[in-house]
Order: C-alpha cells, then structure tokens, then sequence
C-alpha cells in the first residue's frame, strides 16, 4: 500500500505550483520552523519532540539548539519519511543525538514529564476528532514548563479557489470542500488547549489573499492539487460544472488562506498518566 505520507511530501504538495512558487512556498516553511524555534527556546541539554518530522528539515537547528548532549524526538506515522529524514542528518555531528520514534501522535510512546520543549509545523491538524487526546498526552509528556509552538492552517477561516459570481455548482463544491478534514478550526484548537494543561496560551492567526491568472496551465494546475495527504484533487471536489467554468473563466480567481501560530507553556499541575510509554 503506497505511503500517501511520503507520496505528499515528495511529490503531491507542489504539483500545481510553478518551480518559482514551489521554491517561495519553501522559504515560506523556512521561516515558520525559525519562528517556532525562537518560540520554544531549546537550551543545551534539553528534550525536544518534532511532531510529523517528515523528511527531516528541522532537524538539524534542534540538534543545534539541544548540543551533544541534548536529544531530539524524531516522531512521524510514515516509517519512509523517518527513513528519509534519518539518511538526511546522518552527515551531521550530532545524529545520533536523534531518537526516532515510528509511531502516531494520539499514542505518544514517551515516558511523562521526560520532554521540555515540542514543535510541530501542519500536524495537528489531521489530528482532527482526536484533538483533545493530542494536547493532552503532549502535556503528560512534557516537564511544567516546558514549551510547545505549532504552525496549523486555520479552515474556517479559508476560502478557496472558485469562480464569482457564485452558482448553484459553485456553492455545493464549496460545501464539498469544507467538509475535507484538511485543516483545523479556530475553536478547536482553543478548546484543545485549556487553561488546566497549559497556560499561558496565544493563537495568532494571520490571512492571507492573492489573485492569479485564470490561465488554462494555471487553472489545470490547481485543479491537480490535493488538498491534504489521502484527500482526492481539487478536481474530483469541485466536480465537472466548477472546473468547466473555470476553465472558461479568462479572469482572475481569488483565494484565501489561514494560518496561526499556536505557543503555549505547560502548567504546573499533575495530569494522570493514563498512557505511559
């Protein structure tokens, strides 16, 4: 059975984004990894768990935030992104400083109060349902005060790319496409969060807009994308009537995205530890 994990990471996620976009984007998830590296402030010596380390491009600025003799949790579901991401630290001086970890989020194979700072960059949010189990087994494992920050993608908050003005076909895709599980909503990751496992707490959300050229290689483009690992193209959400009248469109579309930056710091309070390791 094909890794839709690896098949997105290394294949699907730019397919409808041009060379110039794919190496924008890039930079982009460049900045965020610095920004939840300054939001975490791992010191020599500590422990910090990478929720979806995927191919392993954060990896080496926490193995040199932690030193030799700090540890950095590698974690993915994807045993071929763990396989990846192992062979693209293995020139680092610090590699073995890594511990992999082949295993999924809501089961955290970790002792309690044996982590002091956690980072994930668009993991939470296929989490979905299982939020609340989530947060909660990341306070279990970390120490008081130890430190989390995510970057997510906000739904509720997003647009997507349709046509105006709005039809009866565009607003059932519409509809077709709020309901993929791409994506968290504000709400719930607040909820998530509660004042008893971690405190303080900030989201900061940010949205974004950009208009393209409702070109027939753009417009293709995008109609290839998938959403998320797992989810079907675009395409095949918005149905044959959108896409037709996209393609027929010669104006421009308009999107909107959503995104946050989630920090947070463990309380001081006992949680029981009903998954240790």
């Amino acid at each position: 059975m094909p890794d839709i994990w690896a098949d997105w990471l290394n294949r699907t996620r730019f397919n409808a984004a041009t060379p110039e976009e794919a190496q924008a984007a890039l930079a982009f998830i460049a900045g965020i990894r610095q920004r939840l590296l300054q939001a975490t402030a791992p010191a020599p010596g500590q422990t910090v768990l990478e929720l979806g380390c995927g191919t392993g491009e954060f990896l080496p600025a926490l193995l040199d935030a932690v030193g030799p003799q700090g540890t950095v949790l590698a974690l993915d579901i994807s045993a071929e992104l763990l396989e990846q991401a192992r062979t693209s630290v293995r020139s680092h001086p610090l590699a073995e400083r890594v511990r992999w970890l082949h295993a999924d989020m809501v089961n955290l194979p970790l002792e309690s109060l044996t982590v002091d700072a956690v980072v994930a960059r668009s993991v939470l949010q296929y989490a979905q349902e299982a939020l609340p189990s989530v947060i909660a087994g990341l306070a279990r494992v970390l120490r008081p005060g130890g430190r989390m920050a995510a970057f997510e993608l906000l739904h509720g908050d997003a647009e997507p790319l349709l046509p105006a003005p709005s039809s009866e076909q565009s607003d059932a895709a519409l509809q077709r496409w709020r309901r993929l599980p791409f994506a968290l909503r504000r709400e719930a990751l607040e909820a998530a969060f509660s004042p008893e496992l971690f405190c303080p707490f900030e989201l900061e959300a940010h949205s974004t807009t950009w208009r393209q050229a409702a070109d027939p290689p753009a417009v293709q483009r995008t109609l290839l994308a998938a959403p998320r690992p797992g989810c079907p193209p675009l395409g095949e959400v918005y149905g044959a009537e959108v896409c037709g009248l996209l393609a027929r469109s010669g104006t421009c579309v308009q999107e909107r995205g959503a995104w946050c930056i989630v920090t947070a710091t463990r309380g001081i309070h006992p949680i029981p530890d009903a998954h240790p390791a």
